[in-house]
């Protein structure tokens, strides 16, 4: 996994979206520890070389966390997830995962408009 300090940016309904702290996940390994027994989580950026469809879970996750599907930048789905839940799959295939931790209200409060958009 990398941390980075620039910022992943996306759009929705016009407004844009930057989420500064994350840790961008591209291996095999790294995409499938997420967010599991993790006591502070940053945001995860999952990134995939093609659209797929794979659902995830939330064993071992201390706290909820929001997901939210990515397809070429646009958002196909968003779902406050909880723990210990099975098999959480979005509407359609997807390129991008982003894993919002609940542990910063800040962050958590900039996405408020999608939570409100989604029927999560």
């Amino acid at each position: 996994m990398k941390k980075k300090k620039s910022g992943f940016k996306f759009k929705f309904q016009r407004k844009s979206f930057i989420l500064k702290d994350y840790v961008l996940c591209k291996s095999i390994l790294s995409k499938i520890n997420g967010l599991m027994f993790r006591k502070n989580p940053k945001s995860l950026v999952f990134v995939f070389n093609k659209p797929t469809r794979i659902s995830i879970h939330s064993f071992f996750c201390r706290k909820r966390f929001i997901a939210i599907w990515l397809l070429k930048g646009k958002i196909i789905d968003v779902k406050i997830v909880l723990p210990w839940k099975v098999n959480i799959s979005p509407r359609g295939k997807f390129d991008k995962l982003l894993e919002l931790p609940f542990n910063d209200i800040k962050e958590i409060s900039k996405f408020s408009s999608l939570l409100e958009t989604f029927k999560y």
